[in-house]
């Protein structure tokens, strides 16, 4: 059993990394050759690239924008330390900075890959990097950015959502694009954005809600609360016993987000490795409901 855990956390390690190494390689050969814009912190570090080059501080053949994107998550993920969970961060760490050394070392194409065509290059770019995004948030981390502002907000303010905060920063990265710019560059921006958005959701299938019934014969209250305080869901309990044993047994249900099911899933296994969970996946949900992502 341990052995099986060890190589299923090796696995999600990889799978993790090398999300990040498809986003990094792709940002750099689809999308800085086309003088787009990504979204969230990404650019925001761009932006502040561009500007720096504007004031007649260059960089020789490199784009520090990575370098940037680095410096600018760094304080943010200290920020975030205890609200993201240790594997999460540490993932999450490793994976800027590979994606720092990449951005650096990964040669730029003087000219645009695709024909020369830069609607197809922010397409194309779009779904390469959404999907390494993707790859690496199914791993277990994340790239950094806006998405760990967004899930320190919900633990200090639960209205929030990542999505709000994705919403707010790149409104800001585009306006500041408009202004420095023009149209073009934001429209080819937002459509880059657009194809990362739907290839990232696609892979990760973040937005699922899925509903949870764990069924144990131990006293769950001490896994309620952490299950409750880790994760903000509410949990209805129910009293019950086995039809052929006759053991007293308890019953309790969730609904969360698939993002959430791999956390949910550890915290079980440590109270009760012997836990009967059933996951039932597209649930649909109303009232009072809190999605996260």
């Amino acid at each position: 059993m341990k052995d099986r855990l060890q190589n299923r956390d090796a696995l999600r390690w990889i799978q993790c990394l090398g999300g990040a190494t498809i986003y990094a390689v792709a940002l750099n050969l689809f999308v800085v050759p086309a003088h787009l814009y990504s979204s969230g912190i990404m650019g925001v570090s761009q932006l502040i690239r561009s500007i720096l080059n504007l004031c007649g501080l260059t960089f020789g053949n490199y784009d520090i924008a990575g370098i940037l994107y680095y410096m600018i998550n760094v304080p943010i993920m200290i920020m975030a330390y205890k609200e993201v969970g240790k594997s999460f961060w540490l993932k999450t760490m490793a994976n800027m900075t590979l994606v720092t050394v990449l951005l650096l070392v990964v040669p730029i194409p003087t000219q645009l890959l695709v024909t020369n065509d830069r609607v197809t290059s922010c397409i194309i770019g779009g779904l390469v990097c959404g999907m390494g995004s993707g790859i690496a948030l199914l791993g277990g981390g994340s790239c950094g950015g806006a998405d760990i502002i967004g899930i320190w907000l919900i633990k200090k303010q639960h209205n929030a959502s990542v999505g709000k905060v994705n919403l707010s920063v790149n409104f800001i990265v585009y306006a500041v694009s408009l202004c420095l710019y023009g149209v073009e560059t934001v429209i080819y921006s937002m459509v880059y954005a657009g194809s990362f958005m739907l290839s990232m959701d696609k892979v990760h299938s973040q937005n699922i809600n899925c509903e949870v019934i764990i069924i144990s014969k131990i006293d769950t209250k001490e896994m309620e609360q952490d299950l409750m305080k880790s994760l903000y869901r509410g949990i209805t309990k129910i009293d019950g016993s086995g039809a052929y044993t006759g053991a007293d047994a308890q019953i309790l249900l969730i609904v969360l987000s698939k993002y959430e099911l791999g956390q949910l899933k550890r915290i079980v296994r440590s109270y009760d490795p012997r836990a009967f969970v059933i996951v039932t996946d597209h649930v649909s949900v109303e009232g009072n409901y809190l999605k996260k992502v």
